[in-house]
């Protein structure tokens, strides 16, 4: 329905402009999002995704100065041609960079093949949902019972439960550390780079005994 009236308009000229200044100032405000995403919370490094960052801007910024199309064909490509970019910096930059902060993730990537997930114990409350999903595996909540078989255990809890773990009595062996922040519930704070690391916690897989 709305395109369809949009369309029918389309010869007035008074309203193809109108739809082509909102259409503009959203892509323009749009673009200044992303640039604070890409360019100053998490910087984009890579040459081939700046190559693309670049092809992308010619094609919408062709769209918005050529004289081929009308106004409101210009608004729709430009407009497209911007979510096209988007998408593109959301996938290949910032979700890859934002999972660097998921604790569960970065875990099961650098343990693979030196810890064996089915040894793996979470202590009490403790739960990360993404360790299971990228080791395939189900919680195990720790009890003492678990050292009694004799084989290596891995415990898996948040740094600030380190000195009730020892004040229990367990020994930490070796152990696995990586910065951990619940990445769904983002704030101003974790965007800004200055203060991010203070906004995250530590999540460990270590080696535990008697």
């Amino acid at each position: 329905m709305a395109a369809a009236c949009i369309i029918s308009k389309q010869a007035n000229t008074q309203w193809s402009k109108t739809i082509f200044i909102v259409q503009l100032v959203l892509i323009i405000l749009l673009l200044l999002v992303i640039t604070a995403i890409n360019g100053w919370a998490f910087p984009v490094k890579s040459i081939l995704i700046i190559a693309g960052v670049v092809l992308l801007l010619a094609v919408v910024f062709y769209f918005i100065k050529s004289d081929v199309y009308n106004r409101l064909q210009k608004a729709v490509a430009a407009s497209v041609a911007t979510m096209a970019l988007c998408f593109f910096l959301l996938n290949s930059n910032f979700y890859p960079k934002l999972l660097t902060y998921q604790g569960g993730n970065q875990l099961a990537l650098s343990t693979k093949g030196k810890a064996d997930p089915a040894d793996v114990y979470f202590w009490k409350d403790m739960q990360s949902s993404s360790f299971s999903f990228y080791t395939a595996s189900l919680r195990q909540e720790f009890a003492d019972s678990v050292l009694q078989t004799g084989k290596k255990v891995w415990l898996l809890f948040d740094i600030r439960n380190e000195e009730e773990i020892k004040k229990g009595g367990y020994l930490i062996g070796q152990q696995f550390v990586v910065l951990d922040y619940e990445i769904t519930k983002l704030d101003l704070k974790f965007v800004n780079p200055e203060k991010r690391e203070k906004q995250c916690t530590k999540m460990v897989l270590a080696e535990i005994g008697r």
